[in-house]
């Protein structure tokens, strides 16, 4: 090979290689920007969950704490933090954090509520002095509580979670299906003060029902059956015949309960159907048998 041959071949690698390595110095100045990217990004969500969780144990320790945070230092950013009341009477309130870092801005918002009784599947204050066993073929959907022991014979199945207040009492051979997990210990007692506040929702905006000493409520989807007695004086020549009978009415159901709570007032409720949407019932009364809410029959719920 010539001279000029080797020249234009080292003269060629040597191009290729000044190539390379401006390729290189630019992969790596890249690769090192965004990590830096990243990092930063990672940084300023933690900032902003932090506020979030600052803010939540902030208010669980206090529940009338709406104040927020302004501006407060946190891993080299800021954090910002108001509370919004989104409703007042069923206390669902929200949570904004602004997390702020070297320019970058992020935001995460948390709501939260009271939890619900009416979350639960299935809930009882008894079982019955041992008078409820679950056993196979009995299935849950949904969250379990019992205020005292469960009794289990065979291989019943639960697919939501099971809380117990007092220890599981178990047959010989009995297996029980927790598919939502279970936990033992767990003290949740019925609140006894929140009758008047659904009377009061009834009143407005729901079903108040008065005056009754049975009634029956079947839920059709949109509609609501209700069965009630009504008492009419009915003129028999000179004289007047006091006659109670059963009057059922079909209501639609955004008419009867608007706001979803039906309450009874001295009164025993028989319910059944298939509910579409959400209620809830109460029933409430002095005499023995008043305030008592029985299944009539299945309740379905429409999906």
């Amino acid at each position: 090979m010539g001279g000029k041959a080797i020249l234009i071949v080292v003269l060629g690698f040597s191009f290729i290689f000044l190539i390379m390595e401006k390729n290189i110095g630019s992969a790596t100045t890249r690769t090192v920007g965004n990590m830096a990217d990243y990092h930063a990004n990672i940084t300023v969500h933690n900032v902003a969950v932090s506020g979030a969780n600052i803010a939540a144990n902030k208010m669980y320790l206090d529940e009338s704490w709406k104040d927020g945070y302004s501006n407060i230092d946190y891993q080299g950013g800021k954090i910002n933090v108001t509370v919004d009341v989104l409703d007042a009477f069923k206390q669902i309130i929200r949570i904004n954090s602004v997390g702020t870092y070297r320019g970058i801005t992020d935001t995460v918002q948390v709501t939260l509520q009271p939890s619900k009784f009416s979350k639960f599947a299935y809930y009882s204050e008894s079982e019955g002095a041992g008078m409820i066993w679950w056993t196979t073929g009995d299935t849950v959907w949904g969250p379990f509580h019992t205020q005292d022991q469960m009794n289990i014979d065979g291989s019943p199945v639960f697919m939501g979670k099971v809380t117990t207040k007092d220890p599981l009492n178990l047959k010989l051979n009995a297996d029980p299906k927790f598919l939502g997990g279970f936990e033992q210990g767990v003290d949740l007692e019925m609140p006894s003060n929140n009758i008047g506040d659904l009377k009061a929702t009834a009143q407005n905006g729901g079903k108040y029902i008065s005056g009754q000493d049975e009634v029956y409520i079947e839920f059709a989807g949109d509609d609501i059956i209700y069965k009630y007695l009504e008492t009419t004086w009915v003129k028999k020549g000179k004289k007047k015949k006091k006659v109670t009978e059963w009057v059922t009415e079909t209501i639609p159901a955004a008419t009867f309960a608007p706001n979803g709570v039906i309450f009874v007032d001295d009164a025993v409720v028989n319910i059944s159907g298939t509910v579409k949407g959400k209620y809830t019932i109460s029933a409430g009364g002095n005499k023995s048998d008043d305030g008592n809410i029985y299944l009539e029959d299945d309740i379905v719920y429409e999906t």
